[in-house]
């Protein structure tokens, strides 16, 4: 005679069962043998949490979050083992769908783990052993169009309403035509920061030429909001005077070239801050290409052009020999830019002495390429795990 296994003498977790079995011993005697387990059960967990910790312990160093995912996934696969004497679990939770940080777990956007613990038996050790294995993600938050418009507009016109200037207005075609150009560059260039061609803005109703602002990033998470004030960040290496005079670029003493793609860069800031324009369009691309570290990379850009019938003779940004504001302007700024008066001379002498500073500061501060410089970064990760 035998008995049915008993229940498992825990709820939650692994415990021990028995059942008996009664058998004739000689021919006036009966033995009574008692067989025991292991046994497995989830029933009376509360959560995914607890009845991992019943088998994996306290497991200190997981993100906050995740033994509750991996608890409930342990419970699906979990099974027992026997080989002779000994018994262990075996159990492949497989990659969460859930990706979490050291804050815990990571949303809509974010880097952060996608964690699976393994555990299986090891013949030539003879016990079961467990690892636990991790893959990384980046996700991007993709901005909607609409959110995308709100914050180029505030950011430009936050930096224009500093400059007594108008504000500018949001110009749909102006944000196809740079989205189109963006597309381009990601499917055909590798999402290289290199401005239009003059054909590539020649728009109906938008004769003169039309001006462009172009940034490059890698990020996680949330798309920059501050691409505006980047630009206008370049204010502080500005000394006011005609585009092209190689005296305008200087190192004030709020300038950084940490973030120029090439040399002293001041013609981002003209272009935001360029009195003329009175319209602009904005967009952006997530490219092919990915950053070290399965970061996203991203190329944004703006074209700018006058809208009124009126300034159509007035082109819309860095034009060659023009100013980009009036000196009442520079006047009202030189408060915060000390540096942008006096004017930049225009003599000989002085012009040939700003262009060997121009030229250096390209030597010092080379044009390379972002998705190219990740690229390398990459390459070279992946030849030192080898």
């Amino acid at each position: 005679m035998e008995t049915n296994w008993s229940s498992c003498s825990t709820s939650c977790g692994h415990g021990k069962r028995m059942k008996l079995t009664r058998a004739r011993k000689g021919a006036s005697s009966c033995l009574t043998l008692a067989k025991t387990e292991i046994c497995l059960s989830s029933l009376g967990c509360k959560s995914g949490e607890e009845f991992f910790s019943a088998i994996e312990g306290e497991a200190p160093g997981l993100p906050e979050g995740s033994k509750e995912d991996l608890g409930r996934r342990i419970m699906k696969t979990i099974s027992i083992l026997h080989t002779g004497t000994k018994s262990c679990f075996i159990y492949d939770t497989g990659l969460t769908q859930r990706a979490y940080g050291t804050e815990g777990l990571v949303g809509a956007f974010g880097a952060g783990l996608q964690l699976r613990i393994v555990q299986k038996f090891d013949p030539k050790k003879g016990s079961c052993e467990g690892k636990l294995e991790s893959q990384g993600v980046v996700r991007q938050e993709r901005m909607t169009m609409d959110k995308f418009r709100e914050v180029m507009l505030e950011g430009h016109n936050a930096v224009r309403r500093q400059h007594s200037l108008p504000g500018l207005k949001w110009n749909d075609l102006l944000a196809a035509n740079m989205l189109k150009y963006l597309q381009h560059q990601n499917l055909l260039q590798e999402c290289r920061m290199e401005h239009s061609p003059h054909e590539a803005r020649e728009l109906p109703n938008m004769k003169q030429g039309i001006g462009e602002n172009l940034w490059t990033g890698c990020t996680v998470g949330p798309l920059p909001t501050d691409i505006p004030s980047s630009w206008a960040s370049e204010a502080g290496c500005y000394r006011f005077g005609k585009v092209g005079n190689p005296c305008t670029g200087v190192m004030g003493p709020k300038c950084s070239t940490e973030f120029h793609a090439h040399g002293l860069m001041t013609g981002h800031y003209t272009a935001v801050a360029w009195q003329h324009s009175q319209q602009f369009g904005c967009a952006y691309v997530v490219c092919s290409r990915s950053c070290s570290g399965g970061r996203p990379l991203l190329l944004a850009g703006c074209q700018y052009n006058p809208s009124e019938p009126q300034l159509h003779a007035a082109p819309s940004g860095n034009i060659i020999g023009q100013r980009p504001f009036e000196l009442s302007v520079a006047k009202k700024m030189h408060a915060i830019y000390p540096q942008l008066l006096p004017e930049a001379p225009e003599n000989p002498e002085q012009l040939q002495q700003c262009e060997r500073f121009r030229r250096e500061m390209e030597l010092k501060n080379p044009k390379v390429h972002l998705a190219e410089k990740e690229q390398q970064k990459k390459q070279q990760q992946q030849a030192a795990s080898k």
